[in-house]
């Protein structure tokens, strides 16, 4: 905080006011005002007023009080609120993210997404905690002309999703491991299907970011997933390395994500619009 003085003369003599302006000189940030008279004085006291108000203003601009977290579902870099959602523009179409609700303390939280396309949706489940957003469920697997085709159940998980904010920085890493259950059923076949992931991710930086949504400095996060399938009507189980890159904007969510796999198909997603309540 920068600390201003105004000393204002009122009907001071000639003699007595260099006095004084040489005084308020030697005062850092003070100004010095003469006021022969009571019009002077109320022009003084405006322009005064004036620099206060300029002055306030700019403080508001500048250090606007920060959002206060509505759960702990509610992350800095990947806000889970109720009502927020994100559009993708991506290889296959649009795709859309969701949050119908979001409900907890700081300490412990769950909120629910639909994620969209124009032909297929998924449920996901997420469970939060003061070590940041830990983990996620998948729920059902929709395709628009066939109806639910799969529900997905996470057996087992270890790690966290998104540390804390505090965590994220040039460096950092952590794991996230999980395994899922897809019950398949369709027009008389069923089958259980199960992935296996092993996550190692790590925080490289902020970038600056362009994509439609706007320009963004955003956080980079870096990810390593093995992933094994199996179950598939006796098949041997596939193995796959995926490399993932998410970038995260603070009080926004991913504004741009890629992946390639070991197989040599790539993908990825930019954001064209958001609403973060």
């Amino acid at each position: 905080m920068e600390l201003k003085v105004f000393v204002v003369g009122l009907d001071v003599p000639p003699e007595e006011a260099e006095a004084v302006r040489a005084m308020v000189a030697m005062i850092p940030g003070a100004t010095y005002q003469e006021a022969p008279d009571a019009a002077a004085l109320r022009g003084a006291l405006t322009e005064i007023q004036t620099e206060v108000n300029h002055q306030a203003d700019e403080e508001t601009t500048e250090s606007p009080t920060p959002a206060v977290a509505q759960t702990a579902c509610d992350h800095p870099y990947f806000p889970l609120r109720t009502g927020s959602s994100w559009t993708y523009s991506t290889p296959q179409g649009d795709m859309t993210w969701s949050v119908g609700g979001a409900g907890g303390s700081n300490d412990s939280a769950e909120a629910t997404m639909e994620i969209a396309m124009p032909e297929v949706s998924m449920t996901v489940h997420w469970n939060c905690s003061s070590a940041g957003i830990v983990s996620y469920d998948f729920g059902t697997l929709s395709v628009a002309s066939m109806g639910d085709v799969a529900s997905m159940d996470v057996v087992d998980s270890s790690g966290v999703y998104l540390p804390g904010a505090d965590l994220l920085t040039p460096g950092y890493s952590w794991p996230n491991n999980y395994t899922v259950v897809m019950h398949v059923s369709q027009e008389g076949f069923s089958a259980d299907l199960t992935m296996t992931a092993s996550e190692t991710w790590t925080a490289a930086g902020i970038e600056t970011i362009t994509v439609p949504a706007g320009t963004f400095e955003a956080l980079r996060v870096d990810g390593t997933e093995s992933v094994t399938m199996g179950g598939f009507m006796g098949a041997e189980d596939v193995n796959v390395t995926v490399s993932v890159t998410h970038w995260y904007a603070k009080g926004v969510g991913v504004v741009r994500y890629t992946s390639s796999t070991s197989e040599g198909s790539n993908s990825g997603g930019e954001l064209t619009s958001y609403t973060v309540p």
